[in-house]
C-alpha cells in the first residue's frame, strides 16, 4: 500500500537533457540540410535542461521550448527617465533545441508505506465435506 505524501501538492516535474549527438544525426538542423518534411530548418543548439523548461517555478506543469528566438538588447539612456527603453542591437536569430525529442521528463513524487499486521489465528483453507 502506498499513500502519496504530497497530499496538498502535485508531483514535481523536471527535464533531463540527453548526451549531445552530432548534428548530422538530426534531420531538422540547418547544419545538416535546409529543409525537412517541407518545413525550413534552423540552426540547432544544445541547451541545458533548466534553460529548456518553462516556467521554472511551476511545480505541476511544464513547457519545453523547441524553438527559441534570441536577440540582443541594450539600454542607451538612464532608467530614471520615463521614456527609457531597451533597444534591439542585433538581428533576431531563431534556433531549434537540438535533440528535444530525447529529453527525459522526470516526475518526482513519493509515498509512505505501511506494514499491516493482523491479530487473528492462522487460516488454512480446506475442501468442503
Amino acid at each position: 500500500m502506498c499513500i502519496n505524501f504530497f497530499l496538498s501538492k502535485s508531483p514535481i516535474l523536471f527535464l533531463k537533457a540527453p548526451e549531445p549527438r552530432t548534428f548530422s544525426e538530426l534531420p531538422y538542423c540547418l547544419q545538416n540540410q535546409t529543409s525537412y518534411n517541407g518545413f525550413p530548418n534552423y540552426q540547432c543548439m544544445y541547451f541545458q535542461d533548466n534553460l529548456v523548461m518553462y516556467p521554472r517555478t511551476e511545480e505541476s506543469a511544464m513547457q519545453a521550448s523547441t524553438r527559441i528566438t534570441q536577440q540582443n538588447m541594450a539600454v542607451f539612456c538612464d532608467f530614471s527617465t520615463p521614456d527609457c527603453a531597451y533597444n534591439v542591437t542585433s538581428t533576431p536569430q531563431t534556433v531549434f533545441t537540438a535533440d528535444i525529442e530525447r529529453f527525459t521528463v522526470r516526475l518526482t513524487s513519493g509515498c509512505l508505506t505501511f506494514s499491516i499486521s493482523f491479530n487473528s489465528p492462522p487460516f488454512s483453507p480446506s475442501a468442503p465435506d
